[in-house]
């Protein structure tokens, strides 16, 4: 019988260590990959929690680019599962006697906190409102641009009410909790990006002085008018940047509002990138998917929230179609900026968008 050969000892070692080395790959791959569409959930509620003392219910976080549709969702999650919610945005929500808001864990007082108390505390998760960061309409680079952390700390960044230091009432009050303790799901929300970003002028009208409205009027005119303006306005900080390159500021030209299809595509990129990092089941829906897929995402969102279907569902009114808002011209320029800028797990998610 022949001998092995040093070098086959040899080959054998490396053979069956990356053979272990792939194995513990794909293990630990399948437990922390835990970002799943809607319609992909069936192994969701294996996934154990980051920390499995803490206590119930714990925080999900219902994570949306603003006027992506988070009002509807929380009420149609609340009135369907006869459940509370939470806001990290102590101003929305309900005050204690004291003029407080009133967190949904004593020992987190910095929030999330309860938008009511008259509906029952969810058994497991309470889906919690959080805007994040990098979203401020019209506004500069010095202002929208995010790292991976400074967006983490907005995701758990808000407002809470106390009361009010020498006079009567309540005042706000700017407040941040530590997420990776308290935070245990999410909930991704994405809307077109073209709807999304008329959605936000719209919003704009309903908040801004009249002689902003006359100036830019509810139309597709008026939203023109506001992209040019906007643009215009925050170009020369755009091109002093550091932190925008050549091919960025190239791209920019021909895209209206393009500081704002900027922040959507930043937003969700690191949207994905925090929630990953933080080793959460993510559950990523559609605005649309409540038009033409209702059922399914009603059922995987109550599902990954362990949520009971007890009340009544809450009408879906579809949003207008903006197609007109934009020329052909400008959708092809403002897709070409944002696959420059998309990371391949974000535009897995918005990809669809570009042949709807």
């Amino acid at each position: 019988m022949i001998s092995p050969q040093p070098w086959q000892h040899l080959l054998l070692i490396i053979l069956v260590g990356a053979t272990v080395m792939l194995i513990r790959y794909y293990l630990e791959d399948a437990h922390y990959s835990t970002v799943v569409d809607s319609g992909q959930l069936s192994n969701m509620t294996k996934y154990p929690d980051p920390n499995p003392d803490a206590p119930w219910p714990r925080i999900a976080w219902l994570i949306s680019f603003p006027n992506s549709g988070t009002s509807y969702t929380l009420r149609l999650l609340r009135r369907l599962s006869n459940r509370t919610v939470a806001s990290n945005y102590g101003h929305e929500c309900e005050m204690d006697r004291n003029g407080r808001s009133i967190p949904v864990h004593p020992d987190s007082p910095f929030g999330p906190f309860y938008r009511d108390t008259k509906r029952k505390n969810p058994d497991k998760y309470i889906i919690t409102k959080s805007h994040c960061g990098g979203r401020c309409p019209e506004c500069g680079p010095s202002k929208y641009l995010e790292t991976r952390r400074s967006f983490l700390i907005s995701c758990a960044s808000g407002s809470r009410m106390v009361p009010a230091i020498n006079t009567t009432g309540s005042m706000r009050e700017k407040v941040h909790y530590d997420p990776i303790q308290i935070v245990h799901r999410a909930i991704h929300l994405i809307r077109d990006p073209f709807d999304n970003i008329v959605s936000q002028f719209h919003h704009l009208q309903k908040e801004r002085p009249l002689v902003w409205r006359d100036r830019y009027p509810n139309n597709r005119e008026g939203f023109q008018k506001w992209c040019r303006e906007v643009d215009s306005v925050f170009w020369p900080e755009e091109r002093k940047s550091r932190l925008i390159d050549d091919d960025v500021l190239q791209a920019f030209v021909g895209v209206p509002c393009h500081g704002e299809f900027y922040r959507y595509i930043q937003w969700h990129n690191l949207a994905f990138e925090v929630t990953r990092d933080m080793e959460i089941p993510t559950l990523t829906i559609r605005y649309e998917h409540y038009a033409d897929k209702f059922d399914k995402q009603l059922s995987d969102m109550l599902s990954f929230l362990q949520l009971p279907s007890v009340g009544e569902v809450y009408e879906f009114q579809s949003g207008k179609n903006y197609d007109s808002y934009y020329s052909d011209n400008d959708r092809t320029a403002a897709w070409k900026l944002m696959k420059l800028l998309v990371t391949p797990e974000a535009w897995d998610a918005i990809k669809e968008y570009e042949t709807k």
